[in-house]
């Protein structure tokens, strides 16, 4: 086993190190409903991008050209990163769980497929890499049909939701290229035919794992697929 590996592993063994996932995906996957329920569950902190005082100006920027768009979310991860995530970090000695809903994978993907310039993308990946690395970046799929009929179940279906459902075959693979560039450690969970209750229980089970870079070796553990 190469030595980075296994310097991995044993950084991951430290159980008193707080540790942080992300959720990504599409509107209607479950990253809301699972963080809050994983929040009880797990007894961890939850993290919104973006952030819920700046989140009214949510469709305001939506309807922007695609540059001042990307700045509004840019906004909504570095001030989280900076002003929440970081300082509870900083403080808190012993181990804890952080969850945050959306991450630097949902708006580089996102702006990519908008058709912003490799500058701009650039400068997001530069970005992203100031800010603190998870240990394990979640992307919840579900397929196509199942994700519209929720999201006609929720009444939410605007403008920009039918947008992303052009990008809907693009999108996860998008949310990898992304996550491949930051080196992170992406884990795709198929939400597809679970219910609230049943898919907080195969994840709480995933992210309580103690070695999560075990993870891509023991899939039987949760039915999670890469």
């Amino acid at each position: 086993m190469p030595k980075t590996v296994i310097w991995s592993i044993i950084q991951a063994m430290n159980t008193e190190r707080t540790h942080f996932v992300t959720f990504d995906g599409l509107d209607a996957t479950g990253k809301t409903t699972l963080t809050e329920m994983l929040q009880s569950r797990l007894d961890a902190v939850v993290l919104k991008t973006p952030p819920d005082w700046i989140r009214p100006l949510r469709e305001t920027f939506n309807r922007q050209k695609v540059e001042m768009r990307f700045l509004y979310y840019a906004f909504g991860n570095l001030w989280v990163d900076r002003f929440v995530l970081r300082p509870f970090l900083d403080h808190k000695n012993e181990g804890g769980l952080v969850l945050q809903d959306r991450s630097w994978l949902s708006t580089l993907s996102a702006h990519e497929l908008r058709g912003m310039s490799r500058k701009w993308l650039d400068m997001g990946v530069r970005l992203a890499r100031m800010s603190v690395k998870p240990d394990i970046s979640l992307i919840l799929h579900v397929d196509p049909t199942v994700r519209y009929e929720r999201l006609m179940g929720r009444g939410l279906v605007n403008k920009t939701d039918l947008q992303n459902m052009e990008y809907e075959n693009q999108m996860e693979n998008k949310y990898f290229q992304w996550a491949g560039r930051l080196e992170w450690n992406p884990n795709r969970f198929d939400n597809t035919n679970y219910d609230p209750i049943n898919a907080c229980e195969a994840l709480a089970r995933y992210i309580r794992v103690k070695y999560p870079f075990f993870c891509n070796i023991f899939l039987s553990i949760v039915p999670v697929s890469i």
